[in-house]
C-alpha cells in the first residue's frame, strides 16, 4: 500500500514538473521576438545613460550605503546592473532578463496556484499559470524593458505570498522572515508591493472564516486579526515606513497639481483608467 502511494506522489510531482515546463517555456516563447528590440523612451534615461548599472562598485550607491540619496526602485537598478554585465549597451540581454524574470513569475503562479486548489487539482492550477504567461496585457511590462519594476515586483510578490503560504503550511520561522525579506525587495521594485501584508490578511481570512455566514464574516476577519495580530504588526509597521520614506523621503509622489485642474477631474478620470483596464483584461 505504502508502494502505491509513493508512485502516485512521483507521478503527480513528475507531472507538476512537466507542466512547469511547459509554462515557462510558453511564456518565454511567446516574447522571444522581443529580443530584436532596441531601447526606446524610458530606457535611454533608465539604461543608457545611467552610469550607475555600468560597475559592480556602484552597489553601495544604489543600496544608499555611501550617504547619498539612492535611485528610485534600487532593485531594478540592481537587475540592469546584472544585464551589462552580459550584454553591455546591447538590448538583447536585457529584453532575455526580462522574459526569464517573466518565466519564473509564471512558474510561480503555478505554484502558488497549487496550494490555494490542493496539490492534487495540477491542470486548474497549470491553466491558471498558462493564462497569466500568456495574456496579452503583460506585453508592455515584458517587451519594454523598463517594464522590469513590474515583472521584478510581481515576482517577488508572488514568492513572498508563496512563502507566506508555506510558513502557514509548516509554521517555520524561516518562511516568515523569507516573505519579509522578500517583500521588501518586492517594494523597492515597485511601491505597488506595499500591498502585499492586505493579501495575507486576506488568505487568513478566507481560509479560516470565509464560509460564514455573510453577517458573521466581520467578526471572522476581527478573530483572524487578533490571532495573528503580531505577525500583521510587523509588516504593517513596515509598510506604514515605506509609505512614509516614499511620499516625504523619497517624494516619488510629489505633484504639481490635480490632472485637469481639480479633483473632480482628477478621479473621474482615474476611474475611467480603473474601467479600461478591467476591460483589457477581460477582453
Amino acid at each position: 500500500m505504502k508502494k502505491v502511494k509513493k508512485r502516485t506522489t512521483r507521478a503527480k510531482i513528475s507531472r507538476a514538473g512537466w507542466l512547469a515546463a511547459v509554462i515557462f517555456a510558453a511564456a518565454a516563447a511567446v516574447y522571444l521576438n522581443s529580443l530584436g528590440g532596441e531601447f526606446v523612451y524610458d530606457d535611454k534615461d533608465l539604461v543608457v545613460e545611467n552610469w550607475l548599472i555600468r560597475s559592480p562598485e556602484n552597489v553601495p550607491r544604489v543600496l544608499g550605503l555611501t550617504g547619498e540619496k539612492p535611485p528610485q526602485r534600487p532593485v531594478r537598478h540592481l537587475s540592469y546592473m546584472i544585464d551589462y554585465q552580459v550584454s553591455g549597451l546591447r538590448p538583447w540581454g536585457y529584453h532575455a532578463f526580462n522574459i526569464f524574470y517573466h518565466g519564473l513569475a509564471s512558474l510561480l503562479v503555478f505554484f502558488v496556484a497549487l496550494r490555494l486548489l490542493g496539490r492534487e487539482r495540477v491542470f486548474p492550477a497549470f491553466a491558471a499559470a498558462l493564462l497569466f504567461a500568456l495574456h496579452p496585457i503583460q506585453t508592455d511590462s515584458v517587451a519594454y524593458v523598463s517594464g522590469r519594476r513590474d515583472i521584478l515586483s510581481g515576482l517577488f510578490y508572488l514568492l513572498g505570498f508563496f512563502l507566506f503560504l508555506k510558513f502557514r503550511e509548516g509554521k517555520r520561522l524561516g518562511w516568515f522572515l523569507g516573505a519579509y525579506a522578500v517583500y521588501l525587495i518586492a517594494f523597492f521594485s515597485k511601491e505597488m508591493a506595499i500591498t502585499l501584508p492586505l493579501v495575507f490578511i486576506l488568505f487568513d481570512w478566507a481560509r479560516e472564516g470565509g464560509e460564514q455566514p455573510p453577517r458573521k464574516m466581520f467578526w471572522g476577519l476581527i478573530g483572524v486579526l487578533r490571532r495573528y495580530w503580531p505577525q500583521y504588526l510587523l509588516f504593517l509597521a513596515t509598510s506604514f515606513l515605506l509609505a512614509f520614506y516614499t511620499v516625504y523621503v523619497d517624494e516619488a509622489s510629489s505633484r504639481e497639481g490635480y490632472y485637469g485642474g481639480s479633483l473632480l477631474l482628477n478621479f473621474l478620470t482615474v476611474a475611467r483608467v480603473v474601467v479600461y483596464y478591467v476591460f483589457l483584461l477581460l477582453v
